[in-house]
C-alpha cells in the first residue's frame, strides 16, 4: 500500500490550504502512522505488515483531507482570494514603489545636484519603475504560486497586470533654468507591445528553473 502523505499534500495544498498548516498536519499524521507501525510490530507482524496496516487504520486520502479541506482557518489568502493576492497587492505595491522612486528623485533634486547629474538618475529610476520592480513582483508572485499549488493564471494575470502597468509608467525631469524651479514627473502613457512582452517572458523565468517534477505539479495546478 503505497505511502498516502505525498498525496496529501498536493491535494491540500491545490486546495488552498495554507503551506504551513499542511507541513504541520502530515507531521501530525506521521507521527500517528509511527504510533500505529510500532503497535503493529509489538503484536508480532512483519515490518511490511506492520506498515500496511498502520496505513490502512490511518485512512485514506479522502478522509484524511476532508476535515483540513473544509476548514477556512487552514486556508491562505492565495487560496481564499487570489485575485487579491496576484492581482490587486501587487499593483498597489508597485504604486507605492513608483511614489518611492519620484521621491527619491525629488530628495536628490534638492539635495543640490547639479541637472546634468540628475538625468542618469531618471533614467535609473525609469529602469527600476519600468522594469526591475515588476519582474522582482512577478518572480515573487510566481513562487508563492509554486508553494501553495495555485492556479497557474493567477500568476499569470499577474505578471500580465504589471507587465502592463510598469511599462506604462513614464518618468520626466526639467531641469531648472534662470531661476525657475525643476520639476519630475510621473504619468501613464501607452505601452509598447515589445515592451510588456519582453517583461512577461522574463517574469516566467522562474517556471522554467523549476526541477520537472514541481514544474508539472505547478502546470498541473493551472486545470483544477
Amino acid at each position: 500500500m503505497p505511502d498516502p502523505l505525498p498525496e496529501l499534500r498536493e491535494r491540500l495544498l491545490r486546495a488552498g490550504v495554507r503551506p504551513g498548516a499542511v507541513s504541520r498536519y502530515l507531521a501530525e499524521l506521521r507521527d500517528h502512522h509511527d504510533d500505529l507501525v510500532a503497535e503493529a510490530l509489538s503484536d508480532g507482524l512483519s515490518e511490511a505488515d506492520a506498515t500496511t496496516r498502520a496505513r490502512q487504520r490511518l485512512g485514506g486520502i479522502d478522509a484524511l483531507a476532508r476535515p483540513i479541506e473544509t476548514d477556512r482557518r487552514f486556508h491562505g489568502w492565495a487560496g481564499r482570494t487570489p485575485w487579491a493576492v496576484f492581482v490587486l497587492i501587487p499593483v498597489l505595491v508597485h504604486a507605492a514603489a513608483v511614489v518611492s522612486v519620484v521621491l527619491g528623485l525629488i530628495a536628490a533634486a534638492r539635495s543640490g545636484h547639479a541637472p546634468g547629474r540628475l538625468a542618469p538618475l531618471l533614467d535609473a529610476a525609469q529602469y527600476l519603475a519600468g522594469g526591475v520592480i515588476p519582474i522582482l513582483g512577478a518572480w515573487l508572485l510566481a513562487v508563492i504560486a509554486m508553494r501553495q499549488r495555485s492556479r497557474l493564471v493567477w500568476p499569470l494575470a499577474g505578471a500580465g497586470v504589471l507587465a502592463l502597468l510598469s511599462a506604462s509608467v513614464r518618468l520626466s525631469l526639467t531641469a531648472p533654468v534662470s531661476g525657475q524651479p525643476g520639476e519630475i514627473a510621473a504619468g501613464l502613457a501607452l505601452p509598447s507591445i515589445l515592451h510588456v512582452l519582453a517583461l512577461i517572458l522574463i517574469a516566467m523565468l522562474p517556471v522554467l528553473w523549476l526541477p520537472a517534477t514541481l514544474c508539472r505539479r505547478f502546470l498541473a495546478a493551472g486545470g483544477r
